[in-house]
């Protein structure tokens, strides 16, 4: 089943699909189509690059193969990112000797199931801090201190770990919070309320960043199975 949508107004996420392997490629395009994703294909990394160079707006995701001819998945990947800093991107391979070669969150072994690629797609392009950096000294670490769910957007206060300038970002939900926003840790949700223009209003702290998180649309989710 596909993830559900909070709101009306998230944009249709975009995934490119770059795999040497015809057949995998119309596998996977299928899968990520079941998910409600728009789905772009490349059959190399030279390829993607092209593509990237059009795409308006870019991508909001790139899953690449890791072997393939002519540039690496990997290759690949480091070109896009000097080139957008906030790039996401997710790996797979049916070479379990490759699994090493990238963090062990953005690897999927092949063969993989719908449900393998879609829990890691989803939770990679949920990320709604990815590629973060101060507004005032350009700094990239921070302390999450709340986030609030309307049922539409989400609402991320935090910190500047190096200047400790407060921040707020509103970011589109792309389906009920699940974990926390910050660190994706988890969180024990309850009762209904929003953090935002109308005052703080309680909420659970994340059990491992201990941020304050509110989702009533977590928590009307919940109700309701």
């Amino acid at each position: 089943m596909a993830r559900p949508t909070a709101g009306t107004r998230a944009r249709i996420k975009t995934v490119l699909l770059v795999d040497d392997d015809r057949f995998v490629r119309k596998v996977t395009q299928q899968m990520l189509v079941s998910q409600n994703l728009n789905v772009v294909e490349a059959g190399g990394g030279r390829e993607a690059l092209d593509i990237w160079e059009v795409s308006q707006p870019r991508p909001d995701l790139v899953l690449t193969d890791i072997n393939m001819p002519g540039m690496s998945g990997i290759d690949l990947v480091q070109h896009l990112a000097q080139r957008d800093k906030k790039l996401k991107a997710l790996y797979i391979s049916g070479f379990t000797e490759l699994a090493g070669s990238v963090p062990a969150r953005l690897f999927i072994a092949k063969p993989f199931s719908r449900g393998e690629l879609t829990t890691k797609v989803w939770s990679a392009l949920s990320q709604p801090l990815h590629g973060w950096t101060c507004k005032g000294c350009a700094h990239t670490q921070y302390q999450g201190l709340a986030a609030g769910d309307d049922g539409e957007t989400l609402t991320l206060t935090l910190q500047c770990a190096n200047c400790a300038e407060k921040q707020v970002k509103v970011v589109d939900i792309l389906y009920p919070l699940e974990c926390c926003p910050f660190c994706e840790g988890p969180v024990l949700l309850s009762g209904d309320g929003y953090i935002g223009d109308g005052g703080d209003h309680p909420g659970q702290p994340c059990h491992s960043c201990r941020a304050t998180i509110v989702a009533p649309s977590v928590a009307r989710a919940q109700a309701a199975s």
